[in-house]
C-alpha cells in the first residue's frame, strides 16, 4: 500500500511538526508546482524523514513532485539486498511510471532523505493536467529522457567502473545537485550507508576510500562532507575501468567490485 501522510493532520499535533512547517513553506513555489498541485486528485503531503512513500511490488496510481525535500529510489533483490538508484531533490518527480498503462507495479521503493513535502497527483489527472497543458507536456517528456539517461549513467556506473570510480562520480553527481557552481562543494546531508548503497559497496569500503580521498585532498568531511569537483574529477580518469564479466553477473548477480 502506497503511504498516506496527510499534512493538516500531522503538522496540527505538536510543536516539533510546527516547526517543520515553519522550515518548509517559506520556500517559493516554481511553475511546475503551481501548475500540478492545484485542482482535484492533488493533495500535498509530508513525509517525515525516513517514512515510506511507496514500496517495490505496490501498484502505482499516483505521481509525486517534490515540493520541497529529498527522496532516495531504491531496488531490492529477493535476498533483501538494497541497491540506490537515484536520489531525488526539490522539483523533480517520482512514480511516474502509473501513466505508462494500467496495473503498472512498482519497480522500486522510494523513501523520504529528510522531512519532505511532497504533491500526490492520481494518475487520471495527472495524464488531463498533460493533456491540457502541451507545453508542460513538452517539458515533462524532456525531463524524463533526462532522468531516464542518468539512471543509466548509474547502470553503467555500477556495471564497469571500480569503486573509486564511482564514489568520485556519486560525490560529484551530489555536488551538482546543490547547483553550486564553486570548485568546493558541501554536499548534501547523507548517510555513509546511503552513500555506499549509492556506489554499490559495503559500509566500511565506502568509509576507507572517503579516508583516502581526505588523505590526498579531495574531500574533507566532518558532520557533512566538502569535496574538489575539480580534483576528483582526475580520479575517473585515472583508475581504469573494469570490464563487466557477464556470465558472473547472470550466474551471481553480484554488482559489487572491490
Amino acid at each position: 500500500m502506497e503511504q498516506s501522510h496527510n499534512m493538516s493532520d500531522r503538522l496540527k499535533t505538536t510543536d516539533a511538526k510546527h516547526k517543520i512547517q515553519q522550515t518548509i513553506f517559506p520556500i517559493a513555489p516554481s511553475p511546475q508546482f503551481r501548475l500540478v498541485a492545484e485542482g482535484p486528485g492533488k493533495v500535498t503531503m509530508l513525509y517525515p524523514k525516513g517514512s515510506r512513500i511507496f514500496s517495490q511490488g505496490d501498484l502505482a496510481s499516483h505521481v509525486y513532485f517534490i515540493r520541497d525535500g529529498s527522496v532516495k529510489l531504491s531496488a531490492f533483490t529477493a535476498e533483501g539486498k538494497e541497491a540506490t538508484l537515484a536520489l531525488l531533490h526539490t522539483n523533480d518527480f517520482l512514480g511516474e511510471e502509473c501513466i505508462s498503462g494500467e496495473n503498472k507495479l512498482r519497480s522500486t521503493s522510494a523513501i523520504a532523505g529528510r522531512n519532505s513535502l511532497l504533491v500526490r497527483i492520481k494518475k487520471s489527472n495527472m495524464v488531463q493536467s498533460l493533456r491540457d497543458h502541451p507545453d508542460f507536456m513538452m517539458e515533462f517528456f524532456l525531463y524524463l529522457l533526462e532522468k531516464t539517461s542518468g539512471m543509466q549513467e548509474n547502470l553503467t556506473n555500477l556495471l564497469c567502473h571500480r569503486s573509486e570510480q564511482r564514489l568520485a562520480r556519486t560525490l560529484i553527481l551530489l555536488a551538482e545537485a546543490t547547483d553550486s557552481a564553486a570548485s568546493e562543494t558541501l554536499l548534501p546531508e547523507i548517510s555513509q550507508e546511503d552513500l555506499a548503497a549509492m556506489v554499490g559497496c559495503t559500509r566500511s569500503r565506502a568509509n576507507r576510500l572517503l579516508n583516502q580521498f581526505r588523505k590526498k585532498g579531495l574531500i574533507d568531511y566532518g558532520h557533512r562532507i566538502t569535496i574538489n569537483k575539480k580534483l576528483l574529477q582526475s580520479v575517473l580518469k585515472s583508475v581504469p575501468s573494469r570490464a563487466v564479466n557477464s556470465h558472473a553477473l547472470i550466474a551471481g548477480g553480484k554488482l559489487i567490485w572491490e
